[in-house]
Protein backbone atom coordinates (compact mmCIF):
# COMPACT_ATOMS: atom_id res chain seq x y z
CA UNK A 1 0.00 0.00 0.00
CA UNK A 2 2.98 2.33 0.54
CA UNK A 3 4.16 1.93 -2.77
CA UNK A 4 0.73 2.46 -4.21
CA UNK A 5 0.26 5.55 -1.91
CA UNK A 6 3.47 6.81 -3.40
CA UNK A 7 2.77 6.17 -7.12
CA UNK A 8 -0.57 8.55 -6.36
CA UNK A 9 1.19 11.43 -4.81
CA UNK A 10 4.20 10.96 -7.70
CA UNK A 11 1.19 11.69 -10.62
CA UNK A 12 -0.29 14.70 -8.20
CA UNK A 13 2.92 16.11 -8.09
CA UNK A 14 3.41 15.95 -11.93
CA UNK A 15 -0.30 17.19 -12.10
CA UNK A 16 -0.46 14.00 -14.47
CA UNK A 17 -4.32 14.01 -14.70
CA UNK A 18 -4.25 10.55 -17.27
CA UNK A 19 -1.94 8.74 -14.40
CA UNK A 20 -4.32 9.39 -11.71
CA UNK A 21 -7.49 8.86 -13.23
CA UNK A 22 -6.07 5.12 -14.03
CA UNK A 23 -5.48 4.22 -10.67
CA UNK A 24 -9.07 4.71 -9.76
CA UNK A 25 -11.98 1.76 -10.34
CA UNK A 26 -15.11 3.56 -12.29
CA UNK A 27 -17.84 1.09 -11.15
CA UNK A 28 -20.90 3.03 -11.28
CA UNK A 29 -21.97 2.96 -7.29
CA UNK A 30 -18.37 4.83 -6.30
CA UNK A 31 -18.41 6.95 -3.24
CA UNK A 32 -15.89 8.97 -3.13
CA UNK A 33 -15.36 12.17 -0.52
CA UNK A 34 -13.30 14.70 -2.11
CA UNK A 35 -12.53 18.68 -2.09
CA UNK A 36 -15.13 18.77 0.81
CA UNK A 37 -17.88 17.32 -0.78
CA UNK A 38 -19.38 13.92 -1.47
CA UNK A 39 -19.17 12.56 -5.02
CA UNK A 40 -21.31 9.56 -6.12
CA UNK A 41 -19.94 9.16 -9.64
CA UNK A 42 -16.97 8.96 -11.95
CA UNK A 43 -18.11 11.73 -14.14
CA UNK A 44 -17.65 14.17 -10.77
CA UNK A 45 -14.28 12.73 -9.45
CA UNK A 46 -13.06 13.64 -13.03
CA UNK A 47 -14.47 16.76 -13.57
CA UNK A 48 -12.87 17.82 -10.06
CA UNK A 49 -9.62 16.45 -10.72
CA UNK A 50 -9.63 18.17 -14.05
CA UNK A 51 -10.39 21.56 -12.32
CA UNK A 52 -8.28 21.18 -9.32
CA UNK A 53 -4.51 20.56 -11.51
CA UNK A 54 -5.96 23.24 -13.72
CA UNK A 55 -6.02 25.75 -10.96
CA UNK A 56 -2.45 24.61 -9.82
CA UNK A 57 0.78 25.06 -10.91
CA UNK A 58 3.37 23.26 -8.70
CA UNK A 59 2.13 20.50 -6.15
CA UNK A 60 4.42 19.39 -3.32
CA UNK A 61 2.81 16.22 -1.29
CA UNK A 62 4.53 14.97 1.66
CA UNK A 63 3.27 11.67 3.65
CA UNK A 64 3.50 12.11 7.88
CA UNK A 65 1.59 9.48 9.46
CA UNK A 66 1.17 6.56 7.61
CA UNK A 67 -0.75 3.17 8.20
CA UNK A 68 -2.11 0.23 6.05
CA UNK A 69 -3.56 -2.52 6.19
CA UNK A 70 -5.90 -5.76 4.75
CA UNK A 71 -5.47 -8.91 3.38
CA UNK A 72 -6.15 -10.86 0.07
CA UNK A 73 -7.22 -8.76 -3.40
CA UNK A 74 -8.14 -5.71 -0.53
CA UNK A 75 -6.39 -3.11 1.17
CA UNK A 76 -6.70 0.15 2.73
CA UNK A 77 -4.32 3.16 3.92
CA UNK A 78 -4.61 5.70 6.10
CA UNK A 79 -2.45 8.64 6.17
CA UNK A 80 -1.59 12.27 7.14
CA UNK A 81 -0.38 14.99 5.07
CA UNK A 82 0.85 18.64 4.37
CA UNK A 83 0.53 20.04 0.79
CA UNK A 84 2.30 22.99 -0.40
CA UNK A 85 0.43 24.17 -3.61
CA UNK A 86 1.44 27.37 -5.96
CA UNK A 87 -1.23 28.51 -8.57
CA UNK A 88 -0.36 29.66 -12.02
CA UNK A 89 -0.28 33.52 -10.73
CA UNK A 90 1.98 32.43 -8.32
CA UNK A 91 0.20 32.70 -5.44
CA UNK A 92 1.03 30.37 -2.57
CA UNK A 93 -1.01 27.94 -0.63
CA UNK A 94 -0.19 25.22 2.43
CA UNK A 95 -2.36 23.28 3.98
CA UNK A 96 -2.26 20.06 6.10
CA UNK A 97 -5.06 16.79 5.34
CA UNK A 98 -6.08 13.34 6.42
CA UNK A 99 -6.62 10.74 3.85
CA UNK A 100 -7.57 7.36 3.71
CA UNK A 101 -7.99 4.87 0.59
CA UNK A 102 -9.56 1.33 0.31
CA UNK A 103 -8.41 -0.50 -2.45
CA UNK A 104 -8.95 -3.90 -4.55
CA UNK A 105 -6.51 -5.79 -6.79
CA UNK A 106 -8.17 -5.87 -9.85
CA UNK A 107 -6.11 -7.78 -12.77
CA UNK A 108 -3.07 -7.69 -10.66
CA UNK A 109 -3.12 -4.25 -10.03
CA UNK A 110 -4.29 -1.55 -7.38
CA UNK A 111 -7.51 0.48 -7.71
CA UNK A 112 -8.78 2.81 -5.85
CA UNK A 113 -12.91 2.25 -4.94
CA UNK A 114 -13.06 4.64 -1.61
CA UNK A 115 -11.26 7.32 -0.88
CA UNK A 116 -11.62 10.43 1.72
CA UNK A 117 -9.62 13.38 1.86
CA UNK A 118 -10.23 15.97 4.39
CA UNK A 119 -8.39 18.97 6.07
CA UNK A 120 -9.20 20.24 9.32
CA UNK A 121 -10.24 23.65 10.26
CA UNK A 122 -7.37 26.23 10.62
CA UNK A 123 -6.89 26.84 14.62
CA UNK A 124 -8.56 30.38 16.16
Amino acid sequence: MRRFSSEIIAAYERRDTTALKSFYAKQPDALFFWERKMSYSWDEIDNTMNALLTAVAKLTLAIREFRSGGSGNNGWFAATFHVERVTPKGKQFSSDGRWTVIAERVNGRWLIVHEHTSFPLPEP
